[in-house]
């Protein structure tokens, strides 16, 4: 092989790596955003910008998952898709999938809106975090840069990972922190600081899942612990007759956040011929979130839903492993939400499932 023929080989190698890798960040990018439709499913919560940009994002990946599974494709028509695969894919670097998340944030009585838009380039989530900026018309807009630049620079220690579920809950909480604070409260320094305070000092958050149904029963919940297992999550997967919930407890929203997208994007079931299959029926009750104390409805101190560690500050896990729990009646699962502390989580997420 001479020199020419040596440095072509090159160039197509490095060029087929290029590919690869933005490939893989499409794929990313458009798996996080299935998941994240079905967390923020309220109408007009989450808005993508440019669908014709999604639209080809989705055919790539079909193409690609096409050529993946396909063993007897002709070897001209082959470098003919591939040499056209490749000018779509090199298209695709010079734009970016833009999204806005609207937030409905309620405080005293009053609701406040707050817009986080996001624009995701072909290296996230790889290489480089997306660009963002934060709007609202009840905060400041020394108040919005501020969060927007703490956001920015939390998402650059995230960069390998997709983060977008985490962006939203920073937000959530640094703009909930700065419309609570008094008129003459914090700077934007202060709000900055606490938006980045040490994720070991803050409450713990959940998620609560509906499962519609499970083929392979043993094999479903081998995966789900395998997931938690990675991640570093607790939880419960529980059944009452035909109900079946998944209970998730983090640290970290963001782990919570890389496991509903495992749920909802990786093979975790089989189907009625045997294949492995996604999961298409899951409803999630309870995005996930941190949990706050919680008042009886005599008005009186109830349970507190985030109790501290004596001595350290910390909330104490509900969840140390996670395990499956099989109950029989809705009594005992009222009991044991009970027992964990999350009484309003079954009262507001879970009783309404109750056959009447």
């Amino acid at each position: 092989m001479d020199d020419s023929q040596s440095l072509e080989e090159a160039a197509r190698w490095a060029s087929d790596r290029l590919a690869g890798c933005m490939l893989e960040n499409l794929r990313a990018q458009l798996d996080e955003l299935e998941a994240m439709e079905s967390i923020l499913s309220e109408p007009g919560e989450l808005c993508v910008l440019t669908p014709e940009r999604l639209g080809r994002i989705r055919s790539l990946c079909d193409v690609r998952d096409h050529r993946a599974s396909s063993s007897n494709i002709d070897a001209t028509e082959d470098e003919g898709k591939r040499a056209a695969f490749s000018t779509e894919l090199s298209e695709m670097s010079n734009g970016m999938l833009e999204v806005q998340v609207s937030l409905r944030l309620e405080l005293s009585g009053r609701i406040h809106s707050v817009q986080l838009a996001l624009s995701f380039p072909v290296a996230y989530p790889s290489h480089r975090a997306p660009k963002i900026s934060v709007s609202s018309a009840s905060l400041s807009r020394e108040t919005s840069r501020s969060v927007a630049c703490a956001l920015a620079e939390r998402c650059s220690e995230l960069i390998g990972q997709c983060m977008l579920l985490e962006a939203v809950q920073f937000v959530r909480e640094a703009a909930m922190s700065s419309l609570s604070a008094p008129k003459d409260g914090a700077p934007a320094a202060s709000l900055h600081k606490a938006a980045m305070a040490d994720p070991g000092s803050e409450p713990l958050c959940y998620s609560v899942t509906h499962i519609d149904h499970m083929h392979a029963r043993t094999h479903y919940c081998r995966t789900l612990r395998a997931w938690a297992r990675e991640l570093g999550v607790g939880g419960r997967v529980v059944f009452v007759g035909r109900l079946i919930l998944l209970v998730l407890e983090s640290r970290d929203v963001g782990d919570l956040g890389t496991f509903l997208r495992y749920h909802r994007t990786r093979p975790v079931d089989v189907d009625t011929s045997g294949r492995t299959c996604k999961e298409h029926c899951m409803a999630l009750l309870m995005p996930p979130a941190q949990l706050v104390a919680a008042e009886d409805d005599g008005g009186r101190r109830g349970e507190v839903e985030n109790s501290a560690a004596p001595g350290n500050g910390r909330s104490s896990a509900r969840f140390t492993d996670f395990s499956v729990l099989q109950l029989d009646s809705w009594q005992q699962l009222e009991d044991q939400f009970t027992s964990w502390r999350l009484s309003r989580v079954f009262r507001d997420c879970v009783r309404p499932l109750r056959p009447s």
